[in-house]
């Protein structure tokens, strides 16, 4: 299971009130991963659920660092500083959660800020920070720019805003000012993630490829899976980089299945509005997916007895290595418009990883990377493809 599969079901369980349960979940992703921001947040959530506020300013110091975009953690700062009736520094932090929009992704951070500030949303100013942000988000960089510099021009110490600065010169390709301000930012937030794979582009630009990978594996010490660094390099027309598999790491105890269901029937839906048929509801055209009568080829249940995602059927193909069904579903999947980049590529990046199905699969993850404007990466795969076993043997 990958890491962030893990961390998302530790999420749920705190959206369940299982706050317990949530940071054994984490602290199982942190026994692999010390440095896992994700991880690290749900643990000092954890904490601040506790009242050992200082072991969650901790934790929440370094997730701020390697996320200065992290509106959640800027969030349980400022209520950590509430508590201590440190109103000051308290309003500075909940400030910068409403002024990380469009970056806020949950209402309870936002509301949380909104009650320390003391005001309603409608009451808040649009700041040139929030500006730039939306601007960089909607693709004009350079107007993002514009505004990202009046904005340090009155707070010169938001690291937030240097960061979307950086990003937006980066984008513009700018690549010499975008290295002045990611060793700015390093300096306040030696740990941030986006910063360092900028900074690992623009060293592999200029030919220092050792020095690129080793900045980006540290980066990959915070976000294993290179969540953020797959993100943003899928924006580039072309790099150098080399980004690694997506890890895997065994499920914990407490979101194995007790029943010898598969793994997948407890994984999170990567995106509800595409779901796979059950196995009574697969075309008969090509036949059953499986033998009929055979009790370990049906698929068992989601917990609230939804049928999976076509993703979580792929992948439970993959598991019982049901390879000609396995390719006709995956086909459809590197063609289907609408499902996320990141959760295609682990998904075909898995099917790859097995050896009879290595050529296939990394032949379809060039196809999806070539659809998805990657040609770079769509490169990687097909050389892989060719070097696989299977392509050899054949």
């Amino acid at each position: 299971m990958r890491p962030s599969e893990i961390i998302e079901h530790a999420r749920q369980a705190f959206r369940e009130g299982a706050p317990d349960r949530a940071v054994e979940l984490a602290e199982h992703v942190i026994a692999r991963y010390p440095r896992h921001a994700s991880a690290r947040l749900v643990r000092a959530l954890k904490a601040e659920v506790d009242g050992e506020l200082d072991q969650a300013l901790e934790d929440l110091r370094f997730v701020t660092s390697a996320e200065p975009l992290n509106a959640r953690a800027a969030a349980a700062t400022a209520r950590i500083f509430k508590l201590r009736d440190d109103d000051a520094r308290a309003q500075d932090e909940a400030r910068r959660v409403v002024e990380l929009v469009p970056d806020v992704s949950d209402n309870a951070s936002l509301e949380s800020a909104l009650d320390i500030l003391g005001v309603d949303a409608d009451a808040l100013p649009m700041t040139p920070g929030v500006f730039a942000r939306i601007h960089l988000r909607s693709g004009w960089p350079g107007t993002a720019e514009r505004y990202a510099r009046r904005a340090l021009d009155e707070e010169p110490d938001r690291i937030d805003i240097r960061l979307t600065l950086a990003e937006a010169l980066w984008q513009l390709n700018r690549l010499s000012q975008c290295e002045e301000q990611c060793t700015i930012i390093f300096d306040r937030a030696n740990d941030c993630v986006r910063a360092a794979v900028m900074l690992a582009h623009v060293l592999a630009e200029r030919g220092r490829m050792a020095e690129g990978q080793d900045l980006l594996g540290r980066a990959g010490e915070i976000d294993p899976e290179y969540l953020e660094a797959r993100q943003m390099l899928a924006q580039l027309e072309i790099h150098r980089l080399v980004l690694p598999d997506v890890p895997q790491i065994d499920v914990p105890t407490s979101i194995r299945p007790s029943d010898g269901a598969p793994e997948a029937a407890t994984t999170p839906s990567t995106s509800p509005d595409h779901q796979a048929p059950t196995v009574a509801e697969q075309p008969s055209d090509d036949g059953p997916a499986m033998p009929e009568g055979d009790s370990e080829a049906e698929p068992a249940a989601a917990p609230d007895g939804a049928a999976f995602t076509q993703i979580d059927w792929a992948r439970e193909l993959i598991r019982r290595e049901d390879w000609r069904e396995a390719e006709r579903v995956l086909r459809e999947i590197v063609e289907e418009e609408g499902l996320p980049e990141v959760d295609v590529d682990a998904l075909l990046e898995e099917a790859a990883g097995r050896p009879a199905f290595a050529a296939t699969g990394w032949q379809l993850l060039g196809d999806f990377r070539m659809r998805t404007h990657r040609p770079q990466a769509a490169a990687e795969a097909y050389l892989r493809a060719a070097d696989s076993p299977e392509a050899t043997d054949a």
